[in-house]
Parts: structure tokens; C-alpha cells; sequence
């Protein structure tokens, strides 16, 4: 069966007067000592997936002028981590190798593009590590009540919650589809879970400006001396953030000119 398209799909809405919405969700993730060595762990099985497709990519090409495609790499990985050597391979969940792979590939069409520079191998140097995978028969889900979000191998993590988002939960509830996730471990050493999701909404209703009558119509200007002018005439100051900023910044300087360097004084102005 061909899957459908976005385009196909939201044409198909729109009929109904609807239409998909992809947005993206993180939270901070509370990890269990157990759940965070699998993450680093997965993000190690990415990283390696991803500089070995990148490697092989770039070898076959070289040998041959042909370009190595997902399909013939992924059969050829999976008889690699039936190897001895490479059983830690089948540790992580496997999507998140799958999509190592994928990656490539993206950023090779990115790059023949011409909207991204050559995809070069990833570091465990790199400030942020993390790794992607997706969603398939309930693998990952959210729970708002419980503040849970269930993820392939590492089960129910335990996360926080933005007040945005706990606002949003209370009026709404949670009714997106979640199509998938990145773990990520910052160099500060939070873990952060980003979900990616999909929503059917209602398409928003175009206004019919020639129903409006004219004298329920109001112009209004932007301009340097006042922020807004409307058409009957009233204005509205421009705030001048920026002034007084300034003139805060000033008299900072000025009190921080007569303090010892280095002092406690000093510090507290800076």
C-alpha cells in the first residue's frame, strides 16, 4: 500500500474543512541511572551507524561512481550486527539506527540542494548528542496526567513540564498524533526529550473584506515618532525600549566606574 503524502492527505481534509498541523513539543526528562546509560549507549549506536552509512557512502562512489542506496546499506548492517564484535548494535532500539541512516540520506539531499554544506561524520565531542527514532504500534506516547512519555527500550520516562505546556493540557488535553522523537544530553548534562507531532485542526475561515462595512473599517500607520497611527486620528506612543536601556546602561557605568575592580561591589554591577 502507497503511503500518502502530506499534500495528499491535507487535500483529502480539506473537504471537511481541515487540515494537518506538525509541530514539535520538548521537555526536560527525568531519567532513571538504568535509562540514562541506554541513552548514552543509543546515541553511541547512532553516532557509529551514521559515520559508517556516511563511510561506505563515500567508498563505493569512490571505487565505483555509484551511489550506495539505504535499502542495499540497511541489509548489509543487519548481517553486521549478527557479528560477534558488534552485538552492542542490537542493544539500542532499532528505529533509532534506522533513522541514523535515513539522516544521511537527508543530508545529502540537502546538500544537492544546495541548502546545506557536505555532511561530515559526527563527534562525541559535540556539546549536544543526541539520537531520533519513530513511532510505530503505541511505541512512544505521552502521558499529560502522570507526566510520563513512553519511549522504545526505555519504557515510562518521567518529565517536566513548561507552565505553557501544563496550560495547554488542562484547557485542551492531548490530542495530536506523535510521529516521533530525539533524546538529546547537553553538555550541561540535562537530558531533553523532542516530540515530533501531528494534528488534525480546522482550516481557519477567510473573512470576506467587501461584507464589512466601510465605517467599521479603521486604517492605522506604523511610523518613527509614534508607534501607531489610525485613521480617526489617535495615536499611540512609541515605548522606547531601547532609550531606556540605554540610560539604565549609563548610570550602570557610571556606578560601576567608582567600584574597586574585582571587588564584590563590581561583580554585583556587572
Amino acid at each position: 500500500m502507497v503511503k500518502k503524502t502530506v499534500e495528499q492527505r491535507n487535500k483529502e481534509l480539506a473537504k471537511d474543512g481541515l487540515k494537518l498541523h506538525h509541530y514539535g513539543m520538548k521537555v526536560r526528562a527525568i531519567t532513571t541511572p538504568k535509562q540514562q546509560e541506554l541513552i548514552r549507549h543509543s546515541i553511541g549506536c547512532a553516532r557509529f551507524t551514521f559515520n559508517f552509512y556516511l563511510n561506505e557512502k563515500q567508498e563505493v562512489y569512490r571505487e565505483t561512481g555509484q551511489t550506495l542506496g539505504y535499502g542495499e546499506f540497511k541489509k548489509s548492517f543487519l548481517t553486521l550486527k549478527d557479528h560477534p564484535e558488534f552485538k552492542w548494535l542490537k542493544i539500542p532500539d532499532k528505529y533509532a539506527l534506522e533513522c541514523a541512516m535515513e539522516q544521511v540520506d537527508e543530508a545529502f539531499d540537502r546538500f544537492f540542494k544546495g541548502q546545506n554544506k557536505y555532511p561530515k561524520f559526527k563527534s562525541k565531542h559535540q556539546s549536544k548528542q543526541s539520537y531520533s527514532t519513530k513511532e510505530t504500534n503505541g511505541n512512544i506516547a505521552l502521558d499529560s496526567e502522570k507526566r510520563q512519555v513512553k519511549l522504545p527500550k526505555l519504557g515510562w520516562v518521567k518529565v517536566k513540564f513548561s507552565k505553557k505546556q501544563v496550560q495547554l493540557f488542562k484547557e485542551d488535553g492531548f490530542n495530536g498524533k506523535i510521529k516521533g522523537a530525539t533524546v538529546s544530553i547537553h553538555s550541561s548534562g540535562q537530558t531533553h526529550i523532542s516530540l515530533k507531532i501531528e494534528e488534525v485542526v480546522s482550516l481557519k475561515k477567510e473573512i470576506d473584506w467587501t461584507s464589512v462595512p466601510i465605517d467599521q473599517m479603521i486604517g492605522c500607520d506604523l511610523g518613527l515618532t509614534h508607534f501607531l497611527i489610525d485613521s480617526n486620528g489617535n495615536k499611540i506612543d512609541n515605548p522606547r525600549y531601547l532609550k531606556g536601556y540605554l540610560s539604565k546602561l549609563a548610570a550602570l557605568q557610571r556606578q560601576l566606574k567608582n567600584k574597586k575592580k574585582g571587588s564584590s561591589n563590581y561583580k554585583k554591577l556587572q
